[in-house]
Parts: structure tokens; C-alpha cells; sequence
């Protein structure tokens, strides 16, 4: 998992800052109590204020003030509830945030980094929106952010919402920036189970691994057909997906990269094929987002 725990956070303490200055985490490992996960943590004006962001099973809990045991503003919310951004590849930032309410005045806590300079310095704060749509920034002291990376802190509930432990495809396709399209990532699942020993990449019984990142790849195109439809909709985009799908039949049908195993070598060209299209989704409407 990626989440920062309280375990972990109690760790990086023993760094002695190297990571982090020892204060910002030692404050951070009090703001979910002795259990959850951190989702972020940083304070405000030199110390004088500090926010923590926490997941415990399905509720997100948000703790703002001078100190945890009396903050002076309190959240809660489910998982279901929140109206939460996930970063999209096409984005030259890794940015995440959530927003919690509180009757009319929204506070969206963010985290973000440079996708070109990741793992580099990231940078954080609350964007408060008040009941007559004014908005104010608080933006997190300098390296009090904790954890550093998106990923491992709000980017947890892409995991959650979505039900995933562990998702390398959607890592690799938020990490890409520039000109590097998404077919930069076909093999990303793959590859990490055959890490881990969930699969074998022995040309006899790499069936599987395909199979497993094909189906990946078919529901982030899914996903981002959705979005398409939703926004713009209109049968000449319908039919065109139709179209592709149906040369992609066909294509993939008559591939065979793996003599021995020619039904890899579809899950593979079925995966180049659905990388092509995510890029044609960002191309042509420039707002595709993959949650994974």
C-alpha cells in the first residue's frame, strides 16, 4: 500500500528530518489519533495553525487548528459523500485534493507536485470557498507537508474509491508528461505481477498476465468513454468508438507475437489498442482523467 500510516509516519521521525523537519512529524503522527491512515498533514503561519487530513475505514475526518485535542474546526464525511479530484496524465502536475463541507463554506485540501521533477518537492493547502463563492488559500509552510507525495496521501482514495490495493498501470499513466502518450505504460501491469509472482512471463503462461492487464486497460477506456459521452455525447462519437472497436476485433484477432501462446499476444494488442484511445480522448476533448 501506499497510504502513509501512523507506524510509518512514527518512523520517518527517526530520520531526523532528512526527510521532513522532526517537528512537522511528530504533529502529524498525533492527527489521526493511534489508528487510520494519514491523508495529509501541514501547518500554516510558521506553526501557529496546523490541519490533518485522516481516513479511518470509509470516513474521512478533517481536524483544523492551533491544536488536536481542542481544533477549532471538525469534518467528518464517508468516502461516498466527498467530492474528490483525482489527478489526470494530461495534467503537467500531480495534483489531488478533496473537499470536505461544513453547511455552505467548502474546504478543499490539496496536494500537488511537479510531474516533471517527481519525486521533487510537492506543495499543499486549503482552498476555502465561502456561502457567497469568495474563496481564501492557506498554503502549507515550507516542507511541513507530510507526507510528501501525493500518491502515498490524498491519492489513497483513488485506491479506495475504486476498490484497488495496488494499481502500476494507473501510476505509470498519471506519471506521464510532455509528448509521452499512454502507450508508454503498456506492460506496466504486467510487469508488476510478474514481480510480485502473480503471474509468469514464460511465453506458455504469460496468457494471463495479459489477460489480467487488457481488462485494466478496457476499464479505464470505459471510464474515459463515459466521461466523453457525459460531456459531449452525439452519435458520430459513438460511432467512431464502434468503429474502433470493431477494427480492434480484428486486428487483435489475427495477432500473434507468441507462437506458442497467441492469445497473449492479443491481450497485448488489446492493451496497445485501448492506450490509443486514451490518447485519442485526450487529444481530441483534453480532459481525460483515469482514476485507478
Amino acid at each position: 500500500m501506499w497510504a502513509t500510516r501512523i507506524k510509518d509516519i512514527k518512523a520517518l521521525a527517526l530520520l531526523g528530518g532528512l526527510l521532513f523537519p522532526g517537528q512537522a512529524v511528530a504533529q502529524a503522527a498525533e492527527a489521526c489519533g493511534t489508528a487510520g491512515t494519514l491523508l495529509m498533514y501541514c501547518s500554516f503561519d510558521g506553526g501557529a495553525k496546523q490541519v490533518g487530513v485522516c481516513l479511518q475505514g470509509d470516513t474521512i475526518s478533517y481536524q483544523f487548528g492551533a491544536n488536536f485535542n481542542a481544533p477549532e474546526l471538525t469534518l467528518a464525511s464517508r468516502i461516498t459523500d466527498l467530492d474528490h479530484l483525482p489527478y489526470s496524465w494530461a495534467n503537467n502536475k500531480i495534483y489531488e485534493s478533496v473537499l470536505l463541507r461544513n453547511g455552505d463554506t467548502t474546504y478543499e485540501v490539496f496536494m500537488a507536485t511537479w510531474r516533471q521533477s517527481y519525486p521533487g518537492p510537492a506543495w499543499g493547502g486549503i482552498i476555502v470557498t465561502n456561502p457567497d463563492q469568495s474563496q481564501v488559500t492557506l498554503e502549507c509552510d515550507h516542507r511541513s507537508l507530510v507526507p510528501s507525495d501525493p500518491f502515498d496521501g490524498i491519492g489513497e482514495l483513488t485506491l479506495r474509491t475504486n476498490g484497488l490495493e495496488r494499481d502500476p498501470l494507473s501510476r505509470c499513466l498519471r506519471l506521464l508528461s510532455g509528448d509521452i502518450g499512454p502507450e508508454a505504460c503498456v506492460g506496466a501491469f504486467r510487469e508488476a505481477e510478474v514481480a510480485d509472482g502473480t503471474c509468469d512471463q514464460n511465453p506458455l503462461e504469460d496468457l494471463n498476465c495479459w489477460r489480467t492487464e487488457s481488462a485494466r486497460w478496457s476499464e479505464l477506456v470505459d471510464e474515459a468513454f463515459e466521461n466523453a459521452m457525459l460531456r459531449l455525447g452525439g452519435p458520430s462519437l459513438e460511432a467512431s468508438q464502434r468503429a474502433w472497436l470493431m477494427a480492434q476485433d480484428v486486428d487483435c484477432t489475427l495477432e500473434g507475437r507468441y507462437p506458442f501462446a497467441p492469445d497473449a499476444g492479443v491481450g497485448q494488442c488489446l492493451s496497445e489498442n485501448a492506450a490509443a484511445r486514451l490518447s485519442f480522448f485526450s487529444d481530441v476533448f483534453g480532459y481525460a482523467e483515469f482514476e485507478g
